[in-house]
């Protein structure tokens, strides 16, 4: 099962043409790696559905996530059901899809987060009402 460790987590808001709408960073302090996983995806569809961005391609690397995802599943960790429960509403409410990606494909983007994270940017943009893809 691992050990807990100090993680944050981040993502980036583009829309369909590829440009940035947001991003954030966030430190969560001691957590496991998959609670991690799960608390990345909550916060970006917490963001996404705070700023009106109906239409959410969500991507993540984490076959565990895209997994819960896919099947709305409600089998994740105590200390985050309430949120969890919460997290499956909103995206019952949108044009929502999940993806499986990579890691070698977004090292990119695993960079500008780190920038993000180093200048204390939690999140910037502006509200729209376009696809949103989330990394």
């Amino acid at each position: 099962m691992g050990s807990s460790r100090v993680s944050g987590c981040g993502g980036i808001f583009r829309n369909c043409r590829a440009c940035v709408k947001g991003c954030f960073a966030i430190p969560l302090g001691q957590v496991f790696a998959f609670e991690t996983e799960l608390l990345a995806a909550s916060l970006a569809i917490n963001f996404a559905w705070k700023y009106g961005w109906h239409r959410i391609w969500l991507k993540s690397d984490c076959s565990y996530v895209i997994q819960l995802l896919s099947s709305c599943s409600e089998m994740v960790p105590w200390r985050i059901c309430q949120a969890w429960q919460r997290f499956i509403f909103q995206i019952s409410q949108l044009d929502f899809q999940v993806f499986h990606i990579f890691t070698e494909g977004i090292m990119l983007q695993m960079r500008f987060l780190s920038m993000l994270w180093s200048f204390n940017l939690i999140l910037s943009g502006s509200p729209a009402r376009r696809s949103v893809l989330i990394y």
